[in-house]
């Protein structure tokens, strides 16, 4: 049987890798969004009172501050560049947008997530890097299959094609440098 200890490091494995590599599982649905959701009220019911902690301290405060002026300069100086360019790299420099603003948010809310589960678990950095590598060697295990079965692989390219909806997501340009 399981043990309980051992669920709970399972679950962390497979909330890292849907965290590195956003698989395709659900079609019309990125897992990410689902997952920042259940970790964002996990982090809000949960950890509040360490949640409010941390906006308290000035050092996050500055941090914060600092990836606002990121945020905005990373778009702006991409819009900048997709209005001087015509063509299929303006659809490019808007898809790294989308994934920008989609992302970045996302990405903080796991983040401060796993920060707070691996503290609540008294894990060390050691065993978060060690998370890290078995979510890898998932998506590598994934990889070998697709390599060695071409019928695996044509079956996971369709699967993944299926779950982006967006035309120039699906560009034969974006695919052919994708796969």
């Amino acid at each position: 049987m399981i043990k309980r200890k051992n669920i709970k490091e399972i679950w962390l494995v497979i909330y890292m890798f849907i965290f590195l590599f956003a698989p395709p599982i659900i079609t019309s649905i990125n897992l990410l969004i689902p997952l920042s959701m259940y970790s964002l009220f996990i982090v809000i019911i949960k950890y509040k009172s360490k949640l409010n902690k941390l906006f308290k301290k000035k050092d996050f405060q500055k941090i914060v501050l600092v990836l606002i002026f990121y945020f905005a300069f990373y778009i702006i100086s991409t819009l900048i560049n997709s209005i001087n360019e015509e063509g299929i790299y303006s659809k490019n420099y808007i898809l790294n947008i989308y994934s920008f603003i989609l992302n970045f948010p996302l990405t903080i809310i796991c983040s401060i997530y796993l920060t707070f589960k691996f503290d609540e678990e008294n894990k060390s950095m050691n065993d978060m890097i060690r998370y890290f590598i078995y979510a890898g060697l998932i998506q590598s295990f994934l990889a070998v299959i697709a390599l060695m079965s071409s019928s695996c692989r044509q079956w996971m390219l369709l699967h993944m094609l299926n779950a982006n909806t967006e035309k120039f997501i699906n560009s034969p340009w974006i695919i052919e440098r994708r796969f």
